[in-house]
């Protein structure tokens, strides 16, 4: 059996199987270990169900949650998001988008930020752009505007507390954009 996890990961997903070997593995890469991935799946039929099939054969974190979708053309992505939402249970969450990336020590890094912090809902990560062959293209669009909005000095590390963070976020885009780059407190589900 295997322990409570410290933070659930929300992974949804429809028909991304081309990406999700290398999103798979940016977690299963983590040095922070204690997650437990929840899947959500828009009724895939591209052979992504199979590879999450594969991943909790293979890994008990993994748990495939379903939904139905909610049209002919699959489940919607905030659907998605919310149903996998729901099973959150952890004090920490974060959403890996089915074709993203994360850095080996993420998890980790954001998880000892909100841990050290017991102010800080959420801790965020600079969001870079990958070319189709790997070549990095810098931070995002919307990851430049909302840095833009606060100075960055020394370590780089800025905290923010709940009112700036979800000011500069209304002010500067949707959450979509870096709802990857995000670990956040479980306790805020309550309150939304």
């Amino acid at each position: 059996m295997m322990d409570a996890p410290l933070i659930d990961v929300v992974i949804p997903n429809r028909n991304k199987a081309a990406f999700l070997p290398r999103t798979l593995s940016s977690l299963r890469d983590q040095s922070e270990t204690r997650w437990r991935a929840i899947v959500i799946d828009g009724d895939s039929t591209d052979g992504s169900q199979e590879i999450f099939a594969a991943a909790a054969a293979s890994d008990p974190r993994f748990v495939i949650r379903s939904a139905r979708p909610s049209s002919m053309t699959g489940l919607s992505i905030y659907r998605s998001w919310n149903q996998g939402l729901m099973h959150v249970r952890a004090p920490f969450f974060a959403v890996l988008t089915s074709d993203d990336l994360w850095e080996p020590h993420w998890l980790g890094r954001a998880i000892t930020a909100l841990e050290t912090s017991p102010n800080a809902i959420a801790a965020v990560a600079r969001a870079v752009s990958a070319g189709i062959d790997d070549t990095l293209n810098g931070p995002t669009l919307a990851c430049q505007q909302f840095e833009s909005s606060f100075p960055l000095c020394g370590s780089g590390q800025v905290l923010l507390n709940s009112r700036a963070c979800s000011l500069r976020a209304l002010l500067l885009g949707p959450i979509f954009t870096t709802i990857h780059a995000l670990v956040l407190r479980s306790c805020i589900l309550g309150d939304g």
